[in-house]
């Protein structure tokens, strides 16, 4: 997937327009962010998906404490972040919590019954003034605009703490303020500029959801299972299967190596697959080229590989998996010691010998 054009108008659009009316703008604001995944992925975020992908986080939407086409973000870190605030005609600067945070102000408990109150009984006056701790005037008007049972849920926090500190100022303080809207909006630019334009994370809105994530691992569990199971059980040879089903084994041996792996989507564009796996704090992507014959002493020559190493230049690890053999030439360009761990060559007896130790 390559970042459109105008997609930089179309950000500072959508951003006018919640700065005009937060109140209202922040559900559209919102939902555009979750439909382009990739406005905020391209600074340093790793995944994104929807409130509604988690039990706490749904729950809070059920509840009307979030709009369900909110996005959440994950770093590198590994933490899924919320974006509580972005920023104001003042600020731009975006504050992100960390959603574990959530489960310090969400319990489960009799709040009416110990209070005495229910939502029909709170009044916008009562609402005002249980937020006059709110110093900000801004996020004040802010808040007004949220529906009651939204404000209901800071009353309820703000009698659980017994007035020590208003829920919101108490979130707002736990916010991390990273990023702005001209570091958003630069860092979109940087990448219209480049020459791939393909920065490695912009490949498909499947690769940044965790749940479409595990539908490919149940998908490729599913499509090579017989397959394998033929292979390992010498009913099949490689050389006989067709190339789509090469790419999904080859696939599915990355998956059972701790990878996540999406195949591509346009069978005219991209590489066959790519895949992440996680580093400490950090993901390693890999590209997955899959070269398919029918013929046993067809060989895959430098010239191919050479195509292909500036093909996925941006990747870390290039990794070229066939069903056949190398000629020596590519071999020994992968055994130079500024390649040994940037390439990465899977032959038609590599494959065998990895899917022999395939737990099906």
């Amino acid at each position: 997937m390559k970042i459109k054009s105008n997609v930089l108008d179309l950000f500072e659009q959508q951003y006018e327009e919640y700065l005009n009316d937060p109140g209202e703008g922040i559900g559209q604001f919102s939902k555009w962010l979750l439909e382009n995944p990739y406005i905020v992925l391209v600074s340093n975020f790793t995944d994104c998906t929807s409130v509604n992908e988690f039990d706490l986080t749904r729950k809070l939407v059920e509840d009307n404490w979030f709009y369900h086409s909110q996005p959440l973000y994950r770093d590198p870190n590994c933490r899924w972040l919320f974006p509580w605030s972005f920023g104001n005609e003042y600020d731009d600067k975006w504050g992100w919590i960390d959603i574990n945070l959530f489960n310090l102000c969400y319990e489960e408990d009799e709040i009416n019954d110990k209070y005495g109150y229910k939502i029909d009984d709170i009044n916008i006056e009562y609402i005002k003034e249980h937020l006059k701790g709110v110093k900000d005037p801004y996020l004040y008007n802010y808040l007004k605009s949220f529906p009651n049972t939204y404000l209901e849920k800071i009353i309820e926090f703000n009698e659980k703490i017994e007035g020590e500190k208003d829920y919101v100022e108490l979130m707002a303080s736990k916010q991390e303020y990273m990023l702005t809207f001209d570091e958003i909006y630069n860092e979109l630019k940087k990448c219209l500029k480049t020459p791939l334009n393909e920065n490695r994370i912009l490949l498909s809105k499947n690769w940044y959801n965790p749940k479409n994530r595990e539908r490919e691992y149940r998908r490729l569990k599913a499509v090579t299972y017989s397959l394998l199971s033929d292979l390992q059980k010498s009913n099949l040879e490689l050389i006989d299967i067709e190339w789509n089903d090469l790419e999904n084994i080859v696939a599915a041996l990355f998956q059972n190596n701790g990878y996540e792996v999406l195949k591509k989507e346009n069978p005219q564009s991209g590489r066959d697959i790519l895949g992440r796996i996680n580093i400490g704090n950090d993901y390693e992507y890999i590209a997955i080229e899959v070269k398919h014959t029918k013929r046993k002493n067809k060989y895959i020559g430098f010239n191919e590989l050479d195509i292909l190493i500036q093909k996925n230049i941006q990747y870390d690890t290039l990794c070229l998996a066939t069903n056949s053999s190398f000629t020596a030439s590519v071999i020994n360009e992968c055994n130079k010691m500024e390649n040994i761990k940037r390439i990465i060559l899977w032959d038609g007896e590599t494959i065998n010998d990895l899917i022999k130790v395939y737990k099906l």
